[in-house]
Parts: structure tokens; C-alpha cells; sequence
């Protein structure tokens, strides 16, 4: 069953959260995800004072990254936003802030910060939340998410701060269980109360076969009707495609594998000695297999390819399409495709006329109406 939102279920959104977890390369597609279903324009996940790639995750969305490096050179302290929200004690975890509440717009247009900065940015209304903060500091930085909208746009409304605080937790877990796993290597630094602490299904089996440990969303999948069950505490495959007990399916690998079980893709990571094995269960210290099982979630026609059979787009057209939706630039996109960037601008320039639009914005914002949920 689903998780509902507004008569909308918005599970695919949670799963899409938690897959960041085991890898952080998926974030900008799942901020992609969280800026249409908020309405935002541009997002941002980041940690104010640290590195890209020390231990801040850092991601933007449609976002210029020059504007993040000017607002901590110059413009942080001129913060009227920043100043309301640690006025009104607003910068705790958990908290949606959304601004405009807290700020008169009369004393916000008439400030250097928005007349040099965010106007420039074309920013009018941000909503965010932060995800950690100092009593967090073992495991990663104070992280913030930002949602944008532009002058031209609407103030977030109610149902916006509403469904990012249905969405909170998960993501706030999913960035703390990526840093447990990070700080200790990725891999070696799981324990059987983070497993536990997981929304997504995660189990371990023994090189026998014998189901080790499954957190509860894994128990869910064992049983005589389904893809997996167990027998005698073995984890057995039942489908007409593969059978047996997993341990014979997957012959002793001792790389990363997957494994496609039906509905199910299963991520098998070898925990290739004692010592890893026992970093998890002090009480098995052996070797054996951590599987994590993905859902293939049903896949609608994507956004780029609804657009091209509606306005009859060529197939370069799509392409250069396909990577604005993923948050890309005209010189991201000249690299990606491996043109040049007058080409992807000739693009750009026949996709205005196709769709109607003017500017890149507009473009964006259709596509992002295409890609909201419901």
C-alpha cells in the first residue's frame, strides 16, 4: 500500500529519498523529485562551512553555484532571512521555515540583501528546513534544505510545507545513515540498530544460505506466495525464471552483484571476512551477504519524452531536454552530449518555438508541471 499525500501517494518520493543512503550520486535526481512536488523553481542541499567531498553532501538544483560562494563571502551576515529565523528559533531540526512569514516584504525589498543578492538570483521565496545541526556534528555538518521560487511566482503555499514535513524524517534519516556508512568506509561501519532504523528492506544471509538478519520492511517480502521464502531459515527464491536457495543463485560471488527476482532487484554486497561481518553482528563472525532488495517501481513516460510527442521534437531536441531536466546548464549540456555549446543553444532556441516558451525558466517550468505528482 502506498503512502498517501493529499489523496496523491507520494511512496515512490520516499523511496527515491532512501535510495540516497548507499549512494549519494542520487541526490540531485531525487532533488529534482522534491522541487517539482514542492513547486520550487531551484533547491539546494548544503552545509554552511564545509567542502564538497569532505563531509557536506552539497547538491544544487537548478541552482548557480557562484551564488552559494558570494553569500558566504559577502552577503551571509547581511542575512535578513538567517537574522529572522535564529531570532524566532527556527533552526532546529525538524523545523519548515518559510520566510516571507517572517520577514515584512517592505523591509525585505528595501535591503541590500535582497536588492544585490537575491534579485540578482532571481529569488523572491525560500522555504527550508534543516536537516542536522551541532548535536549531529559525530557524524556530518549542520545541513540545510532550501527550496526557491522566483519575484513571479506564488508564495509557498500551505500544502508545500506540509508535505516536506511529511518528508522530513526520511530524509534526515536517509543523510545520517549515509554518514554512519561513510565515516566508516561505505560499507564497514553498519550496525544491526541502523539496519533496524532503515524504512527500505535490508537483510543478511549467511554463505550457507541462512537468513542471518532482516529489519522489519524485509520480513514483509518472505512468504510461500512471493518471490522469496524461507525454508528452514533459508532463504529460498520462488520464481518461474530462478529457484533454489539464494546461496547456490548467487555461487559464492565475492564482488558487489545484483540479482532481478520478478518485481525484485536485489543489491548483494559480499562481506568478504570476519572482520566486516562482525562490524555489523558481534554474535556471527563469519562471512556472509548483506542484500538489500529494490522495488521496480512502475516507469511512466518521462517528462522530456511526453513533451517530445506533443510539440514534435526531433531527437536532439529531446536529448538536450532530457538534461535540463536532470538541472544542467548549456555548458553542462555541451559537455554531456559532446557538443558544442552554440549546437545546444540552437536547440534551445528551436525548443522555445516548439513549446511556446521564452527563457529556460519557462521551459523548465513546463517540464516541472509534467513531472509533479498526481
Amino acid at each position: 500500500m502506498g503512502r498517501l499525500f493529499g489523496g496523491k501517494d507520494v511512496s515512490s518520493l520516499i523511496y527515491r529519498i532512501h535510495e540516497t543512503t548507499f549512494d549519494e550520486a542520487l541526490w540531485p535526481s531525487a532533488m529534482a523529485a522534491l522541487s517539482a512536488a514542492v513547486g520550487a523553481s531551484a533547491s539546494s542541499l548544503f552545509s554552511p562551512g564545509e567542502l564538497r567531498g569532505n563531509r557536506s553532501i552539497g547538491c544544487l538544483y537548478q541552482t548557480d553555484p557562484d551564488m552559494w560562494v558570494e553569500y558566504t563571502r559577502r552577503y551571509h551576515r547581511a542575512d535578513l532571512w538567517l537574522a529572522a529565523a535564529k531570532a524566532n528559533n527556527a533552526l532546529n531540526p525538524g523545523n519548515i521555515i518559510t520566510y516571507e512569514s517572517m520577514t515584512p516584504e517592505r523591509t525585505l525589498t528595501r535591503s541590500v540583501f535582497y536588492r544585490e543578492f537575491l534579485r540578482r538570483y532571481d529569488i523572491r521565496y525560500m522555504m527550508s528546513a534543516c536537516l542536522t545541526d551541532e548535536q549531529d556534528a559525530s557524524l556530518g555538518p549542520r545541513t540545510h534544505l532550501g527550496f526557491h521560487r522566483a519575484p513571479s511566482a506564488a508564495p509557498f503555499a500551505q500544502e508545500s510545507s506540509k508535505l516536506l514535513s511529511l518528508l522530513l524524517p526520511h530524509l534526515r534519516a536517509a543523510l545520517l545513515a549515509h554518514w554512519r556508512l561513510r565515516s566508516n568506509g561505505l560499507w564497514g561501519g553498519w550496525s544491526e540498530s541502523l539496519l533496524s532504523s532503515l524504512e527500505r528492506p535490508v537483510f543478511v544471509v549467511s554463505r550457507g544460505g541462512t537468513l542471518l538478519y532482516a529489519n522489519t520492511p524485509a520480513m514483509t517480502l518472505f512468504g510461500p506466495r512471493r518471490e522469496l521464502r524461507l525454508s528452514h531459515q533459508r532463504v529460498q527464491i520462488n520464481n518461474s525464471s530462478r529457484s533454489g536457495i539464494l546461496e547456490n543463485i548467487v555461487a559464492r560471488t565475492y564482488v558487489p552483484t545484483t540479482l532481478q527476482i520478478g518485481r525484485w532487484t536485489l543489491r548483494i554486497i559480499p562481506l568478504q571476512n570476519a572482520r566486516s561481518t562482525r562490524s555489523i553482528f558481534r554474535w556471527f563472525p563469519r562471512a556472509a551477504y548483506l542484500v538489500l532488495p529494490e522495488l521496480k517501481l512502475p516507469v511512466a513516460a518521462s517528462p522530456a519524452i511526453e513533451l517530445a510527442a506533443r510539440f514534435g521534437l526531433t531527437q536532439a531536441e529531446t536529448r538536450v531536454l532530457n538534461q535540463l531536466q536532470c538541472g544542467f546548464g548549456p555548458a553542462r549540456i555541451a559537455s554531456e552530449l559532446g557538443v558544442g555549446i552554440s549546437t545546444v543553444r540552437t536547440h534551445l532556441a528551436h525548443l522555445y518555438s516548439k513549446t511556446h516558451t521564452r527563457t529556460q525558466r519557462e521551459l523548465i517550468a513546463l517540464l516541472m508541471a509534467k513531472s509533479a505528482p498526481g
